[in-house]
């Protein structure tokens, strides 16, 4: 029998704008560095500068392009790990469990029936109320998995509640039809010894 899903995270747009924005800022100081490099060089040595970016028969020109080109690949890399993120942070709640996964490379993730969660939070920082997203925290008995950039953690939180309460009315009528059977059951024993 395959569960029914009662929610699933989903992320606002305006995260995915935010995220990349983010990471463009590291490639955009990197190419200033390049850029700005010989001059502020020139500026705090006294050397006067008479040479331009592209010229590379200056040692200096090397160097911006070094140190810039290095920041600039750093911030790429971290634009594409943040998107990848993104793309690969899901977080599911069926009527008989809740699983996640979070990271690219380092997976991290919880699939756990709803008996054995502690609890489900949702955490708003001031950006999250502009952008409309929250970090929902899935607390167990032995860690916390945090599930970030959540646009409906809301209904993640109430779909969680709502699930758990009627897995335990499930749990609760199959422990009293389990309970009604073993009576009988006895019942139908003393009788046939009678």
């Amino acid at each position: 029998m395959s569960e029914k899903i009662v929610c699933k995270a989903k992320r606002n747009f305006l995260v995915y704008v935010f995220v990349f924005l983010r990471g463009c800022i590291l490639p955009l100081i990197g190419f200033l560095v390049y850029w700005k490099f010989p001059e502020i060089y020139c500026a705090a040595f006294g050397i006067e500068r008479d040479f331009d970016v592209t010229d590379m028969s200056n040692p200096i020109s090397y160097v911006a392009i070094a140190i810039g080109g290095v920041i600039m690949l750093c911030g790429v890399i971290f634009l594409i790990i943040s998107i990848l993120k993104l793309i690969c942070s899901k977080l599911v709640i069926t009527e008989r469990r809740v699983y996640g996964s979070n990271g690219v490379l380092k997976k991290e993730g919880v699939d756990m029936p709803l008996d054995k969660i502690d609890s489900i939070i949702e955490k708003k920082t001031v950006l999250g109320s502009v952008l409309r997203y929250s970090t929902v925290i899935v607390q167990t008995y032995a860690a916390k998995y945090k599930f970030k950039y959540v646009a409906n953690a809301k209904q993640i939180v109430s779909g969680y509640y709502e699930a758990k309460k009627k897995n335990e009315e499930r749990i609760k009528q199959r422990e009293n039809e389990d309970i009604a059977m073993l009576i009988a059951r006895s019942q139908g024993r003393i009788k046939n010894e009678q």
